[in-house]
């Protein structure tokens, strides 16, 4: 009886050339998905102009009919005010009971007019006035648009480098 056998030399040849074969594949994959990746941040990158809003309330609703669908009649001093009171008002949320603790509270207790030359900004108070009642999920929902807009959108601030 003859056997077929393969010597140690050819199998472990045969072995590389497999791995190396699975290697091609895994890198062609892995190509592919940096391509992927690149698209979407492109895609990303250059939609810069988010909407208002990921929720539809009513609040919101409102806030969007005012002020546009991206808060493009607030300049960026105003985001960042707005911002920073919102974060304010969710945080002391959690502490006080929300009937207790109003959105122009949260405007009062930043005590903005200290570091400000011109006062608070008429709109803004209006604005936190409006928001009055505001649920903490429309809270978060307006500071990620906020976010976004004032690091990729229309409040960004455009800087030479």
């Amino acid at each position: 009886m003859i056997k077929s056998a393969i010597s140690p030399v050819v199998f472990k040849r045969n072995r590389i050339a497999q791995k190396r074969q699975l290697l091609r594949q895994k890198e062609s994959e892995l190509a592919w998905i940096d391509n992927d990746i690149s698209n979407f941040k492109v895609n990303q990158m250059a939609n810069t102009d988010l909407v208002t809003y990921y929720g539809q309330t009513e609040k919101i609703d409102q806030l969007v009919e005012k002020h546009g669908a991206y808060l493009e009649q607030l300049d960026r001093k105003t985001k960042l005010l707005l911002r920073t009171t919102l974060s304010q008002y969710v945080f002391m949320q959690q502490i006080c009971t929300p009937d207790n603790y109003l959105v122009t509270e949260a405007l009062k207790d930043g005590d903005f007019e200290r570091f400000l030359c011109d006062g608070i900004p008429k709109v803004l108070i209006n604005l936190c006035s409006e928001l009055n009642g505001l649920t903490v999920d429309d809270a978060e929902t307006i500071l990620e648009a906020l976010q976004h807009q004032l690091r990729w959108g229309n409040a960004r601030l455009l800087t030479i480098q």
